[in-house]
């Protein structure tokens, strides 16, 4: 193992650049499950979307390049893989390693 110091200058260049990318997805991340837990705690929404039928298609009204329509089974699916991989995650021990990586601001949002 090299120490950071012992590193060429290219070199940390291309360390301080992985690391800067790090910190900016984790800032994501954290924005992400604050998103995701606002619509978990929105149980008229959550209700809403559950109560239409499975094949039911939900029209695209994102703005999206690209986004197609859903249907109710695929949004919930999807919901279901974004709230999964936040309580899996979401700890207080993670929180604080996030917030030391981007900064507190970079969490909210």
């Amino acid at each position: 193992m090299a120490a950071y110091d012992s590193l060429s200058p290219a070199d940390r260049d291309v360390v301080q650049n992985v690391v800067n990318l790090i910190r900016a997805s984790i800032g994501d991340r954290g924005k992400a499950w604050n998103r995701v837990r606002a619509i978990a705690d929105d149980t008229n929404a959550v209700g809403l979307v559950t109560s239409i039928d499975a094949g039911d298609i939900i029209p695209n009204t994102s703005g999206l390049a690209g986004a197609d329509d859903l249907t109710r089974t695929e949004v919930v699916n999807l919901y279901n893989l974004l709230n999964n991989e936040r309580i899996a995650n979401d700890s207080t021990a993670n929180r604080a390693a996030m917030s030391k990586a981007a900064g507190i601001n970079a969490l909210l949002g």
